[in-house]
């Protein structure tokens, strides 16, 4: 694909992106940055590790990393010398480049620190914990934060709601999508009405995902032959939990049940191809990228009934089954369901495949947003100027 490079600061220096490069989504949102405008530079707010490899640092423009300390920990808010070591560095790196606007990719924290530096143009990308999650403090932080941007990003509607309610006004809601072209080109085979099908659940074992919740309702599951197996791809601090709960049911479910105890991203690809159903039971989310990877893929998603996936599915409503939380009874009656009659299916996936590609494909709705800072940042400077 040829892109043509943008500028997000229209001649008044480069972007200074902000970003935790051990989260996923940052680094998928700094990898689009990255090739869509050759105007950026990154600083990473993870103390004691380098640039990851699959974080691109393509292009004409110096791309680097302010490397903030050695042998520290990541900062949070709690650790207020680290913050401050941050803020030091990037403050030194952009007297040099003269950024006039920091983008802030997601945590309280960066925002904090981009704040900090004194960049007069502040862009914020919300993802959906640091909003959706926060409390008390931390939220009366992020809320004074989130209303001195000039633009703030929102991946989602169940994001935008709440930012509307702390009173932030300058919103724009798109999700920040995936890589769909890839995911899109799987030859997904029809699933087979007489055969099985196989159940996947890529998301880690960390409270918020509740994959508990999917193992719990194991034992009720009446259809679990017509399953050829069912996935725990990802880790997490709860997988040992789950696999001492699996070892404790009778044979006939163990056998169905496998934990891959993490995957590499190189590989997902493939571990999509191969499954039929995606099951979600987190309890909070802005819009989940492995939902939509797995919408792009072909699988059928049996996900939560919380927010964002009201939203989501809000134009698709047989798009995917939405399960209550809190009951492993409902979800293994819908999982039956689903399983037993997998034909009915087969129209939503197709469906599903053209509703990701349409509105959350990464390389469309990143260009978008660059326009947009653009336009922010061109308004502000006219504003100034007055």
């Amino acid at each position: 694909m040829t892109n043509t490079p943008t500028s997000p600061c229209a001649s008044a220096g480069p972007l200074a992106v902000v970003v935790s490069p051990d989260s996923p989504a940052s680094r998928l949102i700094a990898n689009a940055l990255a090739e869509h405008t050759d105007e950026a530079v990154f600083f990473s707010t993870t103390l004691d590790r380098g640039w990851p490899s699959d974080v691109s640092q393509r292009g004409p423009t110096e791309r680097f990393v302010a490397q903030h300390g050695r042998g520290c920990e990541p900062y949070s808010l709690a650790n207020g010398h680290a913050v401050l070591r941050a803020v030091m560095a990037i403050r030194r790196a952009c007297r040099r480049l003269r950024p006039r606007a920091i983008l802030t990719i997601m945590g309280t924290t960066n925002m904090l620190v981009s704040r900090a530096v004194g960049v007069e143009r502040q862009f914020v990308f919300c993802g959906g914990s640091e909003v959706l999650r926060t409390r008390s403090i931390k939220a009366l932080v992020t809320r004074k934060l989130l209303n001195h941007a000039d633009l703030v990003w929102s991946n989602g509607p169940a994001i935008t709601d709440r930012l509307s309610d702390w009173g932030v006004k300058r919103v724009i809601t798109m999700p920040h999508g995936i890589d769909c072209g890839p995911l899109l080109r799987i030859k997904k085979r029809p699933i087979d009405t007489d055969g099985t099908v196989s159940v996947l659940v890529t998301r880690g074992f960390d409270s918020v995902y509740n994959n508990l919740a999917i193992v719990h309702s194991l034992p009720f599951l009446q259809r679990i032959h017509k399953i050829r197996n069912i996935t725990f791809a990802a880790p997490g601090p709860h997988l040992s939990e789950a696999r001492r709960a699996v070892a404790r049911m009778p044979p006939g479910i163990r056998e169905h049940v496998s934990f891959l105890g993490g995957y590499d991203s190189r590989d997902l690809p493939d571990l999509l191809s191969e499954h039929d159903v995606y099951v979600s039971m987190s309890t909070s989310d802005g819009l989940s990228t492995s939902l939509l990877e797995a919408q792009a893929a072909g699988l059928y998603p049996v996900v939560s009934d919380i927010a964002a996936n009201r939203y989501w599915f809000g134009s698709q409503p047989h798009g995917a089954k939405l399960v209550p939380l809190g009951n492993p009874r409902t979800l293994a009656a819908i999982l039956d369901g689903v399983v037993d009659a997998p034909g009915d299916i087969q129209g939503a996936i197709a469906s599903n495949r053209r509703h990701v590609g349409r509105e959350a494909d990464i390389h469309s709705n990143v260009p978008k947003f660059i326009s947009l800072m653009t336009s922010a940042a061109q308004e502000t400077r006219s504003h100034s100027e007055h």
